[in-house]
């Protein structure tokens, strides 16, 4: 019995093209800002006042005249960061080197949110930016015991009404697939009150100072006051500066600067059992 053979695999052009995910942080409406600031060394950010109006009565008298002077306001500091990803081939086998070093650039790219989200929710020691899980977050009413999905939705916009102002929900992939049912690409997440939600591998993980980390089916997420971010344009060193003449390899750094702001008046987190 004959058996044929088709000798060995070819090797494809190019493979599987990475591909953002459509609800990550970066993809979130009014994310990410122009870069026309000079923001490489960082920003200290001038807010408003965090104050909510007060009411007062025109015809009243006495110490009932008095209206309050509000409380004062921190300017926060936010440091930017690099954000890179390398590609490491021996220089014999990359053929067009330019072409080579894009693929870490279209990687990179594709996987960009995903440091954003992590530096934004965790910190990672590279910079000491305020980030949710930091010690200066602040509970929702439900504590620290994990809540259903749609009841912790809840809680997290109870805390954003009570700023009065418009704010922003940060979650992992499976807690926001337990949130919104046939979702689409083209189409922002918002909650039925029209609040933004990122979501994002990059918040797995994100515990809040002080508290146990999340078991299996469970995860912690996030509600804050509106995020910024500032990317500038990616860099790639050319073949000169990265060919390692000892062994002949070369690692291309697709990497770019990238600055993250926002506004730390809420910072409230709840632990939601997705798994229910």
């Amino acid at each position: 019995m004959s058996m044929l053979t088709f000798g060995p695999p070819i090797v494809l052009d190019d493979g599987h093209r990475p591909v953002a995910p459509p609800h990550s942080l970066l993809n979130t409406p009014g994310v990410v800002k122009p870069t026309k600031d000079h923001w490489l060394s960082g920003a200290a950010v001038y807010p408003y006042p965090e104050d909510l109006p007060g009411e007062w009565d025109p015809c009243s008298s006495g110490t009932s005249r008095t209206k309050d002077e509000g409380t004062g306001v921190e300017s926060p500091n936010f440091a930017s960061f690099v954000s890179y990803l390398p590609i490491t081939c021996s220089s014999m086998s990359i053929g067009d080197p330019e072409e080579f070093a894009r693929r870490a650039e279209i990687a990179l790219n594709a996987v960009q949110s995903f440091s954003v989200e992590r530096q934004l929710s965790q910190g990672t020691g590279v910079v000491t930016n305020p980030f949710l899980a930091d010690a200066a977050h602040t509970l929702t009413a439900a504590g620290a015991t994990a809540t259903k999905p749609l009841a912790a939705l809840s809680y997290l916009e109870e805390e954003i009404g009570e700023t009065g102002k418009q704010g922003m929900i940060h979650a992992t992939p499976p807690v926001a697939s337990q949130w919104f049912d046939q979702t689409r690409e083209d189409i922002p997440l918002v909650t039925n009150l029209g609040t933004r939600v990122a979501s994002g591998g990059g918040y797995q993980g994100a515990t809040p100072s002080g508290r146990a980390a999340a078991t299996a089916g469970q995860s912690w997420v996030y509600a804050t006051g509106p995020v910024e971010v500032r990317l500038a344009a990616v860099q790639v060193m050319d073949i000169k500066e990265v060919l390692d003449r000892s062994n002949n390899d070369v690692t291309f750094r697709a990497e770019r600067y990238v600055l993250v702001t926002w506004d730390t008046q809420l910072q409230a987190a709840i632990l939601v059992d997705w798994d229910t």
